[in-house]
């Protein structure tokens, strides 16, 4: 980090990007194996591999992560578990305040929509038919209220979940679920991180989007169009499973190494001095501020 405090954009853009060209062959392998696991639960549990799934997604992040911040006592078939359960728990209060903002959104987006029309309602009454018209002529007649107001949500999403940016770090290197602590430690640093993370994986995600969409072509899919996906993956289960391996190896293997690269040496920079890495267990007390 720079001596002023500040998050140095270009340099933490550069050790993401120095973290895949340094670990490649790790990202590789640890892609390969979420693909392998992905596929076997799919096969073996279908639409129920979920849960599973996600496990093995979330302890791979953490192995990454692991390897990112040199911490060789997290590497065990234990600690990578453990890792991975911590991060969904993050992830999931993470994710809780990213609903509570999107269900504010939907009820600011609706007020304003429907205000223009609050005579018609109150005369629709209880007739669902009626409000459902009005509802939808309401729409059409402001397509940029809707609009707007996702934008707006969207980039309170990036701006939230910058600030929280160190909690999948934290956690693996505390070995406990930190997540409002890591609201303080990027204090005044929101922008930087923010910038940082769009500068590197922005393009990343757009390359892998790109590569996603070619496979699918080739395999006769579409993943633009959900239900026709599911049509095709019923007829070609195969090309479907398939599918889904090759994209979560690229999505393991490129684009979670660089992002547990960059969360890593965001996480080195800013979390203060005296943090212990291992403290005792105890509930997390940071607040947001």
């Amino acid at each position: 980090m720079s001596e002023a405090g500040r998050v140095p954009v270009r340099e933490s853009v550069g050790a993401a990007l120095r973290f895949l060209g340094d670990n490649w062959r790790v990202a590789a392998l640890v892609g390969a194996c979420v693909a392998l696991a992905q596929t076997f639960f799919l096969l073996v549990l279908g639409p129920l591999s979920f849960p599973f799934t996600l496990l093995v997604v979330a302890a791979a992040y953490g192995y990454l992560l692991a390897v990112a911040l040199g911490r060789t006592d997290a590497r065990t078939f234990g600690a990578i578990t453990q890792n991975g359960t911590r991060i969904i728990g993050a992830m999931a209060i993470v994710g809780f305040l990213l609903a509570v903002v999107g269900v504010v959104a939907f009820f600011v987006a609706t007020s304003v929509l429907m205000a223009p029309y609050a005579q018609e309602l109150q005369g629709a009454q209880e007739n669902e038919a009626a409000v459902q018209a009005i509802a939808e002529r309401a729409m059409a007649e402001q397509p940029g209220v809707m609009q707007g107001v996702l934008i707006v949500a969207m980039l309170i999403w990036f701006w939230l979940t910058s600030r929280l940016y160190l909690a999948a770090p934290a956690t693996v290197d505390r070995q406990r679920i930190t997540v409002f602590e890591s609201w303080v430690w990027t204090r005044g640093n929101a922008f930087g991180v923010m910038a940082a993370r769009f500068i590197v994986l922005a393009p990343a995600a757009a390359l892998i989007v790109a590569l996603q969409l070619l496979i699918a072509r080739v395999l006769g899919f579409s993943p633009l169009d959900l239900q026709g996906m599911a049509s095709a993956a019923a007829a070609n289960p195969v090309g479907f499973v398939l599918f889904s391996a090759v994209s979560q190896f690229v999505q393991i293997g490129f684009l979670s190494a660089i992002e547990a690269g960059l969360s890593a040496y965001l996480y080195r920079g800013l979390k203060p001095a005296d943090a212990s890495l291992n403290p005792p267990p105890s509930t997390d007390s940071g607040a947001l501020g």
